[in-house]
């Protein structure tokens, strides 16, 4: 069968059959084709064809960009979070081992209390300050990120290379 009689929508449906199961070879693509989408089922030639194909490549290519900004953007902000907690954190054992202290200054013996203590602001220190600059990063736009740098290594000429 040659590929012009197939519709649009279908080599669209391959395409996506391709895609969601890890970009198989085109035998295995055949293969999965389910009997509800007709008789008229193409060769695995043809498959093959459309598989190596610059349109189906690029669709592949697209979408794994746009998946892998996905995931950057998820962890960035997962770590945004976990840093804001763990700011937050460092803030109550200070107030905990403060409030200990403060209620037992005959015993200042407690290391525990005071361990608390440098803890909370070792934990805090590290912490504070990082969720926003990252959320303030991701907001500009590259050309701003560049004069940042620029101004940081004062002036001088900075290039982004591509992979």
């Amino acid at each position: 069968m040659v590929s012009q009689f197939f519709s649009e929508d279908y080599k669209y449906q391959v395409f996506l059959l391709w895609y969601n199961n890890g970009k198989p070879s085109s035998q295995s693509v055949w293969n999965m084709i389910p009997e509800s989408w007709g008789d008229n089922k193409p060769q695995a030639a043809t498959i093959h064809g459309w598989l190596k194909s610059d349109r189906f490549q690029e669709q592949a290519k697209v979408l794994d960009e746009s998946i892998s900004k996905e995931i950057e953007g998820r962890m960035v902000k997962e770590k945004v979070e976990m840093l804001s907690r763990h700011a937050e954190l460092g803030v109550e054992m200070q107030d905990q081992a403060i409030a200990y202290l403060r209620g037992h200054k005959d015993e200042l013996s407690s290391n525990a209390a005071v361990r608390l203590l440098v803890e909370g602001i070792r934990v805090e220190r590290e912490s504070r300050g990082i969720p926003q600059a990252i959320e303030k990063m991701i907001n500009k736009t590259d050309e701003q990120l560049l004069e940042e740098i620029k101004e940081l290594t004062g002036g001088a000429e900075v290039e982004i290379l591509d992979d």
